[in-house]
């Protein structure tokens, strides 16, 4: 249960890296 919880965080937190490292570009190019 404890495991699952952490691995979900762990995926939540990877899909924000990647939001904000394609968001990045963007925004400097706006």
């Amino acid at each position: 249960m404890k495991f699952t919880a952490l691995d979900h965080r762990k995926k939540t937190i990877s899909i924000n890296d990647t939001v904000m490292v394609l968001e990045g570009p963007l925004k400097a190019c706006h």
